[in-house]
């Protein structure tokens, strides 16, 4: 049978396979956490360059879009400025004939 300076030999040989066994764990559990890591921030990073991608082209389409408002307000404007001026016109033209049947009126009784 074994004695006891048998079983603390014994015993010493198991704490040290089990922490060769521990330490040889750590070190795998920090290089598989070390390659979840490094591709985890390989996709992170894939991801935001294509959000800012699709933001990018987004932001395109819409300054498309606002030029196109742009050049049909800049229409609307011009179509305003020349109704205005065809209105003044046409106002002041009425008021040269009031004047001018005005004035053959006054003709008009001058001679009779």
């Amino acid at each position: 049978m074994l004695d006891e300076k048998d079983l603390q030999a014994i015993a010493g040989l198991i704490t040290k396979s089990e922490s060769k066994i521990l330490t040889e764990m750590d070190k795998r559990t920090a290089k598989s956490e070390s390659k979840i890591l490094t591709e985890m921030d390989k996709r992170i990073t894939k991801s935001e360059n294509l959000m800012l991608d699709e933001l990018d082209r987004t932001r395109s389409i819409l300054e498309d879009e606002m030029k196109a408002v742009k050049k049909n307000m800049d229409e609307l404007s011009q179509y305003y400025r020349i109704t205005k001026l065809e209105g003044d016109n046409t106002t002041l033209l009425l008021k040269m004939i009031t004047k001018l049947e005005k004035e053959v009126e006054d003709l008009k009784q001058k001679i009779a």
